[in-house]
């Protein structure tokens, strides 16, 4: 395969690379940080009207967003050909574009599920959706004043929130802006959190384990400078645009369906579920296949047996239900933490220790070193590494400390926080490795900890303050902010440099502010009730539901529950242990870590037909065939982000929505 770090040309890499070196230009200027922020801006304000309120595709969604793959393409193809036809010393520089991406990837998922889409519902909904019946008001009343607009469910603040602003009337913006200030002070130590870590790893992924890093390459290609004429060689494959043309045709069809019915609709999803229909099969749990052309294409970087991995297993774990219930017992283990979440939790641990193991000495001349060793080994780094070790310790402690402040306890705090960290380092690592664009935690902290330890460890006046935490920065992290930064961090193996991380922390604060404006305002303006089912109704309920339960009937700690983790740390174990000594063929144990997902449940069909693909060309046409069609599958990508993108604006003019061409 290809490393995403390397040119399609080969040959031209080392010379690219050398008069990079030479150059040593930075990429954080003032256009380019302005280009970014701009960027950022943009698409943080039409996300919620776009996605949900229209109801279209996601701009953002996932780790590597149609709408920043739009305008990316949009100025490195259009803007810098033109800046190189009128002036060519104008046209921005690799290092500059890349930063510009890097601002793109971090910044605009705030405005969807990196944040605002699960905080602002989850700060009003305990109130709104509070009734006799279901008693939240036991303990919602716990909530401190300054992590919520308003604890009246009849006020403006609360209720205009879901059911839209009287004509007449303007947002109610003012209890609002206490929240902005708190919630932005936890935020500061997660994006914190996030760096330092990412910054304690880099060296030990990007340059010792030399992990693949898919997601990179279409952005690396995109902003190589051409070695003469307008356009760089990612731009002039012919391969490259038959990909484009493929994907692009086929959703233009199926965006003129959704205008006019007589145009035939193109399948792209089928639904499988009458397949299923009488027992034991109807306990598989697959309901639609949908061939999503981004999954095809990022996936046919991968090596085979990490893509063969994530399908292969989703599929062994849905027979294994069969097996289950021919037996007599139900699918899925009725345990609170059921035999695949938690053969998948303890995969999430196994794989963490493993990475710890393997990173020790690095993190350990770190942790021992004096402030000159300290500035040697942090020489080509984006931070110094000791501050960036302190850092993390810092940042911890300041989210187990405003936690507290939140009413929960001390105890509840540091674990709920550490299950947050490995999350965290998991999915950041499987996006570097396996190049998994939408990813999800098999697991949530307050379910783990209700079984191990178990539910006495909860306070019920601090549960609601976690609930209110978890969800929109735990639950889903889809857009989690440390798997964008740490793809960004290999760009500064493309001559990116060390002011990386001051375009991301720019395009964040920018991010933060515009996403909480057009988030809210949405809201208001439409009524949340009308916008995202799951986001804000069925989402905060099915979490907020689950506080009475810890508190009217506290339990210890679970035996299978127990059971089920350790059984995922021992496989996972051997599994990384066996391929490290290289006894026999073991699978990538990846595919263990994510099979209950709602992420690989809607792209395990394409991540196969990639793998199959692959395969075929790598038997019959081995290296040279491969390097002939990977642009192709590039192209793949680059045309459903441009489709997507047109529909989008299309939808967002005609007000009519088009066809959703990533998952939602």
């Amino acid at each position: 395969m290809t490393n995403p770090g390397t040119s399609l040309h080969p040959d031209k890499t080392a010379s690219s690379g050398a008069s990079m070196t030479k150059t040593a230009q930075r990429g954080l200027t003032w256009r380019s940080g302005l280009v970014g922020a701009i960027g950022v801006a943009l698409l943080c304000a039409i996300t919620p009207y776009n996605d949900y309120h229209l109801h279209q595709t996601l701009l953002y969604g996932n780790h590597f967003p149609v709408g920043c793959l739009f305008l990316f393409t949009f100025i490195a193809l259009v803007v810098n050909s033109a800046l190189r036809k009128i002036r060519p010393s104008s046209a921005f520089r690799q290092q500059e574009l890349l930063v510009i991406w890097a601002m793109l990837i971090c910044g605009a998922g705030l405005a969807s599920s990196g944040l605002l889409r699960y905080l602002a519902p989850m700060l009003v909904a305990p109130f709104y959706f509070a009734t006799d019946g279901n008693q939240w008001a036991l303990w919602s009343r716990h909530i401190p004043g300054w992590m919520v607009p308003s604890h009246d469910p009849t006020g403006p603040v609360v209720k205009w929130f879901f059911e839209g602003v009287p004509i007449g009337h303007s947002v109610p913006w003012h209890p609002w802006i206490p929240v902005f200030i708190t919630w932005a002070i936890l935020f500061g130590f997660v994006v914190g959190l996030s760096v330092c870590l990412s910054a304690l790893l880099r060296k030990q992924w990007v340059e010792r384990e030399r992990l693949s890093f898919p997601l990179v390459h279409i952005p690396i290609e995109m902003s190589r400078e051409p070695n003469k004429g307008l356009l760089n060689d990612f731009f002039k494959s012919k391969a490259m645009w038959m990909g484009c043309a493929v994907a692009f045709c086929i959703h233009l069809v199926n965006g003129l369906h959704s205008y006019y019915v007589s145009i035939p609709m193109i399948p792209l999803s089928w639904d499988i579920h009458g397949w299923f229909v009488n027992p034991p099969w109807s306990s598989v749990g697959l309901w639609t296949i949908t061939i999503y052309f981004s999954v095809i294409g990022i996936a046919f970087l991968l090596p085979t047996e990490v893509s063969f991995s994530l399908w292969a297993f989703f599929i062994a774990f849905r027979l294994f239900r069969i097996v289950r219930v021919s037996m007599g017992f139900d699918a899925v283990s009725p345990d609170i933490i059921d035999h695949e979440n938690g053969m998948a939790t303890g995969g999430f641990i196994a794989w963490t220790l493993w990475m710890l193991w393997g990173a020790r000495t690095h993190l350990w001349k770190i942790i021992t070193s004096n402030a000159e060793e300290s500035r040697e080994l942090s020489k080509d780094e984006p931070i110094n590494l000791r501050f960036a070790a302190g850092g993390a310790v810092f940042c911890f402690i300041g989210l187990v400390y405003w936690s507290v402040a939140a009413g929960m306890a001390p105890l509840f705090a540091i674990a709920m926080w550490i299950c947050f960290s490995l999350i965290l380092v998991v999915i950041t690592r499987a996006v570097a490795e396996s190049g998994l664009l939408f990813v999800q935690s098999s697991f949530f902290p307050t379910d783990l900890l209700s079984a191990i330890p178990g539910s006495r460890l909860f306070n019920a006046t601090g549960l609601g303050s976690a609930m209110l935490v978890q969800m929109p920065i735990i639950h889903d992290p889809r857009e989690a902010l440390m798997p964008s930064l740490m793809n960004s961090l290999k760009l500064k193996g493309e001559g990116a440099g060390r002011d990386m991380i001051a375009a991301v922390l720019i395009a964040i604060v920018v991010g933060y502010v515009v996403s909480f404006v057009s988030f809210v305002g949405t809201c208001y303006r439409y009524g949340a009730v009308t916008m995202d089912p799951y986001g804000c109704i069925s989402g905060p309920q099915r979490f907020l539901n689950q506080i009475n339960g810890f508190i009217q009937d506290p339990k210890g700690l679970s035996p299978m529950a127990l059971v089920n983790v350790l059984l995922g740390v021992i496989l996972v174990g051997l599994m990384l242990i066996g391929r490290y000594r290289a006894i026999l063929w073991v699978p990538h144990p990846i595919g263990i870590l994510f099979p209950r997902t709602y992420a690989l449940l809607t792209t395990w069909f394409s991540i196969m037909i990639a793998w199959a693909l692959k395969s075929l060309i790598l038997k019959f046409g081995g290296l040279r065939l491969m390097r002939i069609v990977l642009p192709f599958f590039l192209g793949l990508v680059v045309g459903e982000g441009i489709s997507a993108a047109t529909w989008v604006v299309i939808g967002m003019i005609t007000g009519v929505g088009t066809p959703v061409f990533m998952p939602i």
